[in-house]
């Protein structure tokens, strides 16, 4: 049986030392159009591309604490002008809401 993605994250984050830091970005599914045009492509074209909830993202992060902004979409923790506030989300443009990104520290 493969493992899924939940299993795969499990089994790394168990074998990172105290103190070490999980990144996780994946492609979001919140329901805007754009991303559901983003993962129909993907299966089409490359055989893969699922999309996931933020729940299932944040899953992945299940007993470890999350880093400010927590999860949040990729726009907001790279801003492209870093002295410039983060942008509120419904500032984003659509190509900017499709990939999530968190960290978190192992205790």
């Amino acid at each position: 049986m493969v493992a899924g993605p939940d299993d795969l994250v499990a089994e790394l984050v168990e074998a990172l030392p105290s103190g070490s830091h999980l990144f996780v970005t994946d492609f979001v599914d919140t329901g805007d159009p754009v991303q559901a045009a983003m993962e129909r492509a993907g299966l089409e074209t490359l055989g893969n591309g699922w999309i996931r909830s933020p729940e299932e993202i944040r899953a992945h992060f299940t007993g470890l604490p999350l880093l400010p902004l927590g999860l949040d979409f990729l726009a907001r923790w790279f801003p492209e002008d870093p002295e410039a506030p983060v942008p509120a989300v419904e500032d984003l443009a659509p190509h900017q809401r499709v990939l999530m990104a968190g960290i978190a520290r192992k205790p």
